[in-house]
């Protein structure tokens, strides 16, 4: 879909149109990061909750020969954060 670039202040701005911005979640006020990749630019939204723990366990599961391993991970990271495995639970 073909849109047009125009003047806003000393930026420049583009209409998302309302198919584009449906499918990809946007809506008035999300907070997105623009990135210029060469003659490209991508429009992310931004994530304001941060990654909950059960998440990154099977981030790092995907990545990892087990989830063992990821929870294994997961526990010194909390023991980090905690000091102890009992204060963390």
């Amino acid at each position: 879909m073909n849109v047009r670039v125009a003047k806003w202040g000393n930026s420049l701005g583009v209409r998302v149109p309302a198919a584009v911005a449906a499918e990809a979640g946007l809506k008035p006020g999300t907070e997105v990061k623009v990135v210029s990749e060469g003659q490209a630019i991508r429009i992310v939204p931004v994530s304001k909750t941060p990654p909950r723990l059960e998440a990154a366990y099977k981030e790092m599961a995907k990545d990892e020969k087990s989830e063992s391993q990821a929870l294994k991970w997961s526990e010194e990271l909390l023991l980090d954060a905690a000091g102890t495995a009992d204060e963390a639970w």
